[in-house]
């Protein structure tokens, strides 16, 4: 599988993980499990990491699919939530920008931005105390990809 995530409680916070080739199917199915996880609650705000050379072949279809189920799921959030991505240069953000801009036209009030490095995104996210956790569950994320 392309895509794996973790939800910290603890944190209010959804880890996803990308890596390789993501369809369709991987990406749609990567939030439909999010969304129905026992450990999800409204308003969680996310951290994504995408691996270098990772693909998206995704359609603006899925895309506004996906983003209109978090908009469905998170209905009544009176308070912006964020997903903070952090992707290599060398993948582009296309994808991202488009599920920003598809998240908006759904009336979510889910925000997503970009950064260069884990860090940056979880300064913004106010979660920079959660640095080690959040280290383990990308390690242990990878290994699950890579099986």
């Amino acid at each position: 599988m392309p895509t794996a995530f973790r939800i910290l409680p603890d944190a209010n916070l959804l880890i996803t993980r990308f890596s390789g080739y993501v369809g369709c199917d991987d990406y749609r199915s990567c939030y439909s499990e999010t969304l129905n996880d026992a450990h999800h609650s409204v308003g969680l705000d996310e951290l994504g990491l995408v691996e270098p050379g990772t693909v998206f072949d995704v359609s603006f279809d899925t895309i506004k699919a996906v983003a209109a189920d978090v908009a469905e799921a998170n209905k009544g959030v009176g308070e912006t939530f964020t997903t903070a991505v952090v992707m290599p240069e060398s993948v582009p953000t296309w994808n991202m920008k488009l599920y920003d801009e598809a998240a908006k036209l759904t009336g979510s009030p889910e925000r997503v931005m970009i950064f260069e490095t884990i860090a940056e995104a979880l300064a913004c996210l106010n979660l920079s105390e959660h640095r080690d956790e959040v280290d383990q569950v990308l390690e242990e994320l990878e290994a699950s990809i890579s099986t």
